[in-house]
């Protein structure tokens, strides 16, 4: 990200902002004990949320996530150590990819939601390396 131009700023500021706006409702709906929406048909994204892989030392996995999505758009703006960004990036990558072998191999469950925060953690990873 050293020497980023404006457009892939702007980049990680939009999908850092979208992965905030997923995190947030994710967390809406865990908080309050809602019935997640999903689009794509046989998935159970209630399943995977609220399953005991939903949080890391009793924080939410969506709090964490907001977190950081907020920690990348700060960064951004402020331009804050490009070092920082890449190491944020990296550890939600692997996360994320933690996330989506749990989802595949452990639960045997998909949530289009935290597919989609997981997508985000590999484009932000891509332009921030």
């Amino acid at each position: 990200m050293s020497g980023a131009s404006k457009r892939e700023m702007s980049m990680v500021v939009i999908l850092s902002l979208i992965g905030f706006l997923i995190s947030g409702y994710l967390l809406k709906v865990k908080l309050l004990h809602e019935k997640l929406v999903c689009f794509l048909g046989d998935k159970d994204c209630d399943a995977v949320v609220k399953s005991k892989y939903g949080s890391f030392f009793k924080i939410p996995n969506e709090a964490l996530g907001m977190l950081y999505y907020a920690a990348m758009i700060v960064g951004t703006v402020f331009a804050i150590s490009v070092f920082f960004l890449q190491a944020a990036a990296v550890l939600a990558l692997v996360a994320s990819l933690v996330l989506v072998v749990v989802q595949a191999f452990v639960l045997k469950k998909w949530c289009e939601w935290c597919l989609a925060t997981a997508f985000i953690n590999l484009l932000l990873f891509l332009i921030v390396i």
